[in-house]
């Protein structure tokens, strides 16, 4: 999926050992693809701080843009947010979106 928005391969999934991503299939999947896995440990917060960070940044802009809208609308506008997320710049990376980097 994020090949085809972007035209850039995923290099890397870093999972902090989630029953969703421990499949054997989908770890079959990561391996032919090439994709690398990380595994980070839940109780240190440097490593999950950022994607934390990134969660509730996305959580708080559903939210608002859930706004006097019926729930059915979450799983849209979770995507929405996402997109424009992504659209932003941020100042780390010499002012390009995060799509881009």
């Amino acid at each position: 999926m994020v090949e085809k928005e972007t035209g850039k391969r995923e290099k890397c999934l870093r999972s902090d050992n989630g029953g969703e991503y421990i499949s054997k299939e989908f770890i079959e999947y990561l391996v032919s693809e090439a994709i690398k896995i990380e595994l980070v440990l839940t109780r240190n917060p440097v490593q999950i701080g950022v994607s934390e960070r990134i969660n509730r940044t996305l959580i708080e802009s559903v939210r608002a843009l859930l706004s006097g809208l019926a729930i059915k609308f979450w799983a849209e506008l979770v995507k929405t947010a996402v997109y424009i997320h992504n659209r932003c710049t941020t100042k780390t990376v010499e002012e390009k979106a995060h799509y881009k980097v």
